[in-house]
């Protein structure tokens, strides 16, 4: 399997974190030039997740695989990269790829102090969360861990935490990184993003 083998390089560019050429594309769309750019072969992105299909269709319990990458917490300056297998993960202080997709996320941790327990409530996209414990399907918008002045100890503006999900394409791997920003990292994304570089008249890659 193509992507097993590839796992994530680690002869990482310097500079720019992420480099965004457009905002929402889709990862089976028309923008292969723009791709192409950054050395990232779509076709063979997705012939790796046909063989997925196929491959599900023999074992239903199979799981696509994901890689991750955690933002650097408490004056850290690397990323971790989680492949889900251990002898392809690695570390980098920068990696260049490109954002293909994005969405909001939400989840409610039963500590405000950051540590390793699960969340109680998620939401994959900001809208509809599920309660872990009572496994109730709420709507985020009058849920009341998500409104202002919910928050405590370092989380004094909600208790829910509101995400950004990226969905990033890099050199040499057929699977996107998915990397999730923070509340505090959320406006430094939209002021790097495609909509608001269009503002100030900076110029953007283009297929």
């Amino acid at each position: 399997m193509a992507a097993a083998k590839r796992g994530v390089p680690a002869n990482q560019e310097t500079g720019a974190v992420v480099v965004v050429q457009e905002s929402r594309m889709k990862l089976f769309g028309r923008q292969r030039a723009a791709l192409a750019e950054v050395g990232i072969d779509l076709d063979g992105i997705i012939e790796t997740y046909k063989y997925f299909v196929e491959m599900r269709h023999e074992d239903p319990e199979l799981k696509i695989p994901t890689y991750r990458a955690k933002i650097p917490a408490g004056g850290g300056r690397a990323f971790d990269i989680d492949t889900g297998a251990p002898e392809y993960d690695t570390s980098v202080t920068s990696f260049r790829g490109v954002v293909v997709n994005f969405h909001n996320c939400n989840a409610l941790y039963p500590n405000p102090e950051p540590n390793n327990d699960p969340p109680v409530c998620s939401s994959p996209d900001g809208v509809k969360g599920l309660d872990i414990l009572t496994t109730e399907i709420k709507d985020c918008a009058d849920c009341p861990n998500n409104q202002w002045g919910s928050g405590n100890g370092t989380r004094r503006g909600k208790a829910c935490k509101n995400m950004r999900r990226l969905y990033i394409l890099v050199e040499d791997s057929d699977i996107p990184i998915v990397m999730t920003l923070p509340p505090t990292s959320i406006s430094a994304w939209e002021n790097t993003s495609p909509r608001s570089l269009a503002f100030r008249d900076i110029p953007q890659a283009t297929s």
